[in-house]
């Protein structure tokens, strides 16, 4: 489960990081994340997002890697 306002904050540092993809509410109150940027971008919004939610509900982060989704341009909450 994540913390409250989470979806809001994910969007907030993809924007300060160049990341485009998207985040959404799982029913089962998890939540998905599809994130695309350069390396160093990515490092830094993972990390980003963990120090905003530290202590207040991340539980667990899988990461899955995946071919880059070219199409995707900005970054947004779903759902």
């Amino acid at each position: 489960m994540q913390g409250v306002g989470f979806r809001c904050t994910a969007q907030r540092l993809a924007s300060r990081y160049d990341i485009h993809g998207w985040v959404a509410n799982k029913p089962d109150g998890s939540v998905q994340m599809e994130a695309t940027g350069t390396p160093e971008a990515l490092d830094g919004f993972r990390w980003a997002i963990r120090d905003s939610h530290a202590g207040s509900g991340i539980d667990r982060w899988d990461e899955t890697p995946r071919p880059v989704d070219k199409t995707v341009h900005g970054f947004h909450i779903r759902g």
